[in-house]
């Protein structure tokens, strides 16, 4: 952690301004409190209009994974986390497809914009430097974990709101602490840049595909950018190399070195979704489109292996 990173009044009053020196989207957050407080108000969920325009804010690329000829389910499981109880509502947003724990404290921040906050690698980094929580995921696990402490400097920095203590903490990240390496998870040692930039020289393609996505719990990544990461953090790396499926809890390939690493899930349609090391996932494990082995709750049989 460092050392003199201290998230208090004089922070959020310093940081959360410099937020528009790195983005321009107050204006459009602006409009989403009002459109989704008009939509609940008036039908207890949202509209594909509103939903697909969240998606924009948070994360374009959510909008090739959902699956919007769908809404309507999207439609029920919102309303189902509008009727549930406060502990439940991010489960019920965490059931529909393609939406994991970033996303949906997103929908539920404009939902309830003074009392759920939206968990954000960067944020997440940043409260973890300062000591203020203990790790850099941002899983749905660690998200009751994140909203309390979130909510503890709520109390701690009045007049600012959950939207400003975010800003802070997303521009001090982005402007500051991504350039500085001094931060130390205080589970793991010195931390890891969000993207490092080396040659990576001896290091394995299974090393660079972990060094990159360790710390991305939750976030949902398409196959090319999975791909574009890996090759950005280390230059030189041949693209074909990067084999996101290789990597997954949920498929096998013939290679020798495929389902050694476990770090997505396939979610079909080359969407992937980040579970972390030692997940307990549960479900299946496929090889082309015939299931061949099961996960139960972080561990795998295995009844054919195509390595063999």
């Amino acid at each position: 952690m460092e050392d003199d990173l201290k998230v208090d009044l004089s922070f959020v009053s310093t940081w959360h301004p410099r937020y528009d020196e790195i983005e321009n989207d107050e204006t459009e957050y602006k409009a989403l409190v009002a459109l989704t407080n008009k939509d609940i108000t008036e039908q207890k969920t949202l509209t594909e209009q509103t939903f697909i325009r969240i998606l924009d804010w948070k994360s374009p690329r959510i909008k090739g994974i959902v699956r919007l000829n769908e809404f309507g389910v999207y439609e029920n499981g919102i309303r189902d986390a509008y009727g549930a109880e406060e502990d439940r509502k991010l489960e019920a947003l965490l059931q529909l497809y393609g939406i994991g724990a970033p996303v949906a404290s997103t929908i539920l921040h404009f939902m309830y914009p003074d009392a759920f906050p939206i968990i954000d690698v960067r944020t997440v980094e940043t409260l973890c430097c300062a000591g203020r929580i203990k790790h850099h995921s941002t899983d749905a696990s660690r998200y009751a974990t994140f909203r309390a402490e979130m909510l503890e400097i709520l109390k701690e920095v009045p007049p600012f709101t959950l939207r400003e203590i975010d800003r802070a903490l997303f521009a001090y990240h982005k402007i500051h602490l991504s350039q500085n390496k001094r931060c130390r998870d205080t589970k793991n040692g010195p931390g890891r840049p969000k993207v490092p930039r080396t040659r990576g020289n001896g290091m394995t393609i299974r090393d660079k595909v972990l060094s990159v996505f360790e710390n991305r719990t939750g976030e949902m990544f398409r196959r090319e950018e999975i791909i574009d990461l890996v090759v950005g953090a280390y230059p030189g790396t041949f693209r074909g190399s990067v084999i996101p499926s290789d990597y997954c809890y949920n498929s096998i390939n013939k290679d020798s070195t495929s389902f050694k690493l476990h770090l997505f899930e396939s979610l079909g349609a080359g969407g992937f979704k980040c579970l972390g090391l030692n997940s307990t996932y549960s479900g299946p494990v496929y090889w082309k489109s015939e299931q061949v082995g099961q996960w139960e709750e972080g561990k795998v049989r295995l009844w054919k292996d195509p390595r063999k």
